[in-house]
């Protein structure tokens, strides 16, 4: 992601903000993502945002976000201990990845490259970065 809109999702959530050494978080690596899924995070951000500041006890006071990368074509958002309302919108979005082109934030599939590389692109960018579509991606939820 470009450094601009990282520094906006770092600014607009603390909990992105790396804490302790790297041991605890990964997040001093930044987001290892393409600026295609800059809404969508944002979007998640805001929603997790909005339950913590709606959870009365001091329970996610500390919440942490420990890791923002892509795998196997879509979302992967790592944190420490969560409610299971802030994993469900994680849970969510990640599917919602798969079906958000990586590169520009348009409507997307699940591709992969001729040597094997995995990623959500909208029809412009898989033509244009010779990425083609697979029936194994059919069969996977």
């Amino acid at each position: 992601m470009n450094k601009k809109n990282s520094k906006k999702l770092m600014i607009d959530f603390p909990f992105l903000r790396p804490q302790g050494g790297l041991g605890q978080s990964l997040m001093y690596f930044g987001f290892d993502v393409d600026d295609g899924w800059f809404k969508l995070i944002y979007q998640l951000c805001k929603d997790i945002q909005r339950v913590i500041d709606n959870t009365p006890d001091e329970a996610l006071k500390d919440f942490q976000v420990v890791q923002v990368k892509e795998k196997f074509g879509s979302l992967r958002f790592y944190c420490g201990a969560a409610t299971s309302e802030i994993h469900d919108l994680i849970q969510e979005a990640e599917a919602k990845s798969s079906r958000v082109c990586e590169l520009c934030g348009k409507r997307g599939s699940m591709s992969v490259s001729n040597s094997g590389w995995y990623k959500t692109l909208c029809p412009y960018h898989r033509r244009t970065r010779k990425y083609r579509k697979t029936k194994s991606w059919r069969k996977r939820k």
